[in-house]
């Protein structure tokens, strides 16, 4: 989607939707490997994708009045966004089971809730994290934050959890893919491939020009973003697999990216990594899955707790 979005269809608007391919491609995944009905209640999916839908184009509509060129073509765009992530979020009322286990995360009975406050704050102490460690070198990055910038920061928090990637991909990679390879391999093998998968599945964007850098970016965000991938799969595993958890990481790694500008990015980034390294080897990351604690989810399979 990517791809024809910047090429085929030179100008379309599509590459909105493409972020959504790994939840959809979940669903589908999904449907298959577990087609028993699932009991979910229809007026329950039916109100759940009115509020969402309600909710996401509440956020289009905030967009549309910060951005003076927010046409029609776009407000449709965002509009047959807003249905797909309805569908999305309803999915957890979905009447196939092995769709609706892919969402079963999203319900908080049980879960530690704790980890959805880690779960946000730890880009957060990446890039304070990556700003000291910039200031002791000789470059203040602390000045750039101001009571503007964060408010604005603040303001995007809606449009990044719906729009910006996590919604779209985090039911896939988590949600989904997580706790059946687990099924298969140790948690950090999990982390590791799912990390490569995510990195590769951005790639195009490097060559269509949505992101900057070409090659070198291209080669150096799988440096970074394969231990992020592993970073993923714990806060999953020890929030219970907390879906929710997933997605406010994932939104708050993509929102405070820019709070000290993009010259932190490479501290940041160190820091993430060393957070990383320490955690697998603190945990015994790479132990067998069998050899770890299992929690039991809707479906019967085991998510190992670390």
């Amino acid at each position: 989607m990517w791809l024809i979005g910047a090429m085929a269809l030179k100008g379309s608007l599509i590459g909105l939707a493409a972020p959504f391919a790994p939840a959809i491609s979940a669903i589908i995944v999904g449907a298959c490997v577990n087609p028993d009905p699932s009991h979910a209640p229809v007026k329950k999916r039916i109100a759940a994708f009115i509020v969402v839908f309600a909710i996401t184009m509440a956020v289009t509509a905030q967009v549309a009045l910060q951005n003076p060129v927010f046409d029609i073509t776009f407000f449709a765009w965002f509009t047959l966004i807003a249905a797909i992530n309805a569908y999305v979020f309803s999915s957890y009322y979905h009447p196939v089971k092995g769709v609706a286990d892919i969402f079963s995360g999203l319900n908080q009975k049980g879960k530690r809730t704790v980890w959805l406050l880690i779960a946000f704050a730890l880009p957060l102490g990446f890039q304070i994290g990556g700003a000291v460690l910039n200031y002791a070198m000789g470059l203040n990055l602390f000045g750039n934050v101001t009571v503007q910038s964060a408010m604005f920061l603040a303001a995007g928090l809606p449009y990044m959890f719906i729009f910006g990637g996590p919604s779209g991909e985090e039911p896939g990679w988590r949600g989904f893919a997580t706790p059946h390879m687990q099924k298969y391999y140790n948690p950090l093998v999990v982390g590791l491939i799912i990390g490569i998968l995510w990195t590769a599945w951005h790639l195009p964007l490097y060559f269509t020009g949505d992101y900057a850098g070409g090659v070198e970016a291209a080669i150096l965000r799988f440096a970074w973003n394969v231990p992020l991938g592993v970073l993923f799969t714990w806060v999953y595993i020890k929030s219970d697999g907390n879906l929710l958890a997933a997605l406010l990481l994932h939104t708050s790694n993509n929102l405070f990216v820019t709070l000290f500008t993009g010259q932190n990015q490479n501290m940041d980034w160190a820091v993430m990594i060393v957070f990383t390294v320490i955690v697998v080897v603190m945990t015994g990351f790479w132990r067998r899955a069998g050899e770890l604690p299992t929690v039991t989810i809707p479906d019967g399979q085991g998510l190992e707790r670390v």
